[in-house]
């Protein structure tokens, strides 16, 4: 049995995960790669949510999925765009009023240290070996 490398295993691992690479490594691709992967697996795409960091990557990667056959019903987001909308659906049990504004920066920090645990995030490094996707 050969050792599986470190993008096909973030492709083929259940669970949460978080990508951490540089620049060029690849992470759009591998994030594609993902949710085809999970697609052809049986997984309805209204369960799928997938975020980046990017607009340019989010619109990359719905136009990717859209050209192998449709959007699934899935979410591809930026971080800050899924959190406005989540708090703009949720508002009434969010507890946050758009009227005094977000979140403060020191309560944002102080909530995700508390709660980062209960997210389940397994962390896989995948290394830049030159672009690939």
């Amino acid at each position: 049995m050969r050792p599986i490398n470190d993008k096909r295993r973030a492709i083929e691992e259940g669970g949460h995960q978080l990508v951490v690479a540089g620049p060029g490594s690849g992470k759009t691709w591998l994030l594609i790669e993902k949710i085809k992967y999970l697609l052809n697996q049986g997984v309805p795409g209204h369960e799928i949510l997938a975020l980046t960091f990017s607009e340019k990557a989010a619109r990359e990667m719905q136009d990717r999925i859209d050209k192998e056959g449709g959007s699934h019903d899935l979410t591809i987001r930026t971080f800050h765009s899924f959190c406005y909308h989540f708090l703009e659906e949720e508002i009434l049990d969010s507890g946050v009023s758009f009227a005094r504004g977000m979140i403060s920066p020191e309560h944002q920090k102080v909530w995700g240290i508390t709660n980062f645990d209960d997210f389940n995030i397994q962390a896989i490094e995948v290394r830049n070996k030159g672009r690939s996707g």
